[in-house]
């Protein structure tokens, strides 16, 4: 149900009937709790403001907005107390370049510590499946992609599609308020449409989708139906050493599957430890190649599973 002014702290119930172009310290202090995700793919330009309003409207005095508040207060309360610390040493201190020495002799060593410890390249990639809900739905039903449509009820959205997030409708966020989000800011010219889960139908199309970068990544991990979590390097490693540039994508794919099945059998015998103890271990890809190289190499290598998890599945996908 939408919250009524009279269920609201007096400064909120003021400021929603004020409307989006009220100018007042408790809107900006309640705007500041409100995530509008213009990080989110398909929101960018957003009108921040009037849904800042409108979600303040309907959820001011919820539960998450007093525990938004909560937690605001103790972030402000800790960064207090720590001026405070830093003033009382600087009032203290015989020495007034304790900061620069303490940077020096603490937080020099520890940056130079990890900067060791960082690795000289990383083709660890994360593939993030576009709207995968609603996506899947669409595929079913072309009708959703012209529409502001999302998988979820009233009660909460699990995935909205880019027609609804231009309306600041997202995830983890209570239906009725995305309904409101859409009503209000077409003018009443549209609703928002709501789709039935279907984990089924997702777990068909995930499965789908894996076997695709299954292809490149025989190890790769997913932690969800629409994430993948896959290192390339091996994959770029093959193409690469291939000085001629000509080796084919179902060639790579049985080297990585040979090599993957090869790490997966029994050890080797004493005497074959003894063997590759004394070989020189084998260069790593960035000691043969200019970064520039893997970089364009990694880039091109991206588009090609994207272009092919969409020819196969249906679906698109980011990197």
């Amino acid at each position: 149900p939408t919250l009524s002014p009279s269920s609201m702290p007096q400064s909120l119930a003021s400021t929603a009937a004020a409307g989006p172009t009220a100018d007042s310290s408790a809107t900006k202090a309640a705007s500041a709790l409100l995530i509008s995700a213009s990080d989110k793919a398909g929101m960018a330009g957003i009108d921040r403001e009037r849904i800042n309003s409108i979600l303040l409207r309907e959820s001011g005095n919820s539960t998450f907005m007093q525990r938004q508040r909560k937690m605001d207060e103790n972030s402000n309360r800790k960064i207090e107390e720590m001026k405070k610390r830093l003033e009382s040493k600087d009032n203290t201190a015989t020495n007034n370049d304790w900061r620069r020495e303490m940077k020096q002799s603490t937080i020099d060593p520890l940056l130079q510590n990890y900067r060791s410890q960082r690795q000289p390249i990383s083709t660890c990639v994360v593939i993030d499946m576009d709207g995968f809900f609603i996506s899947c739905h669409t595929m079913l039903d072309p009708h959703l992609a012209n529409i502001p449509a999302c998988v979820g009820g009233t009660s909460m959205i699990s995935t909205s599609n880019y027609v609804a997030r231009k309306y600041g409708v997202r995830s983890a966020m209570p239906g009725y308020i995305g309904s409101s989000l859409v009503k209000e800011l077409s003018g009443g010219k549209e609703t928002l449409t709501f789709v039935k889960s279907d984990f089924g139908l997702y777990k068909r199309k995930s499965a789908e989708v894996k076997a695709v970068l299954d292809e490149y990544d025989p190890n790769l991990k997913m932690y969800s139906l629409d994430e993948a979590y896959m290192d390339i390097g091996p994959y770029l490693e093959v193409q690469l050493f291939d000085q001629k540039g000509e080796v084919a994508h179902e060639d790579i794919r049985k080297k990585l599957l040979d090599k993957t099945n090869s790490s997966t059998e029994s050890p080797p015998s004493e005497g074959k430890k003894d063997q590759s103890a004394n070989q020189s271990p084998q260069k790593q890809i960035h000691e043969i190649y200019q970064l520039s190289r893997i970089h364009d190499a990694a880039k091109t290598l991206l588009h090609s599973i994207r272009e092919k998890v969409k020819a196969t599945t249906g679906l698109t996908c980011s990197a």
